[in-house]
């Protein structure tokens, strides 16, 4: 059995773009997984630029912004950019620092959000905060379509 030299920087980020070329024209909910400073904005702004969406806009809201709390705030702040009129992608970094609440008012919105694409970041495991009954199961399996790990490259 032959070992594969491993992939190099450039063959990696064209990886990556590969998938994200496959993922990027479904209208469904995206979670990225990855760390800050994975360049996760480019990969969310990738998404939305291969998109149906392309042409409209794309606003990042960071839910480390509204601690400690703000539930309100957040929740004002997202639908605002929906209401536009030529919103494409709503990328929400930081989800898994969502309060419980707000988890229940962003699966909502998102169950009834028509004209946005929802792609939103999460910096930690989702799926064991989910268990560990941490982090809204509902929610999780919303986003869960069709995940993308993003890794140093």
């Amino acid at each position: 059995m032959a070992i594969q030299k491993p992939l190099s920087h450039h063959e990696l980020c064209s990886e990556y773009l590969k998938h994200i070329a496959l993922i990027a024209p479904l209208q469904e909910p995206l979670l990225l997984y990855g760390h800050p400073g994975l360049r996760t904005l480019f990969f969310a702004y990738h998404i939305h630029r291969k998109s149906n969406n392309a042409g409209l806009l794309f606003k990042q809201i960071d839910a480390f912004s509204f601690l400690p709390a703000k539930d309100n705030s957040f929740m004002h702040q997202l639908k605002s950019y929906a209401a536009l009129d030529n919103i494409g992608s709503l990328f929400i970094k930081n989800i898994q620092l969502l309060t419980p609440s707000l988890q229940r008012e962003l699966y909502y919105f998102i169950i009834n959000e028509k004209k946005a694409r929802i792609i939103a970041l999460a910096s930690g495991d989702l799926f064991l905060r989910t268990k560990e009954k941490k982090f809204s199961k509902k929610l999780f399996y919303l986003l869960q379509n069709s995940p993308l790990e993003l890794i140093s490259v």
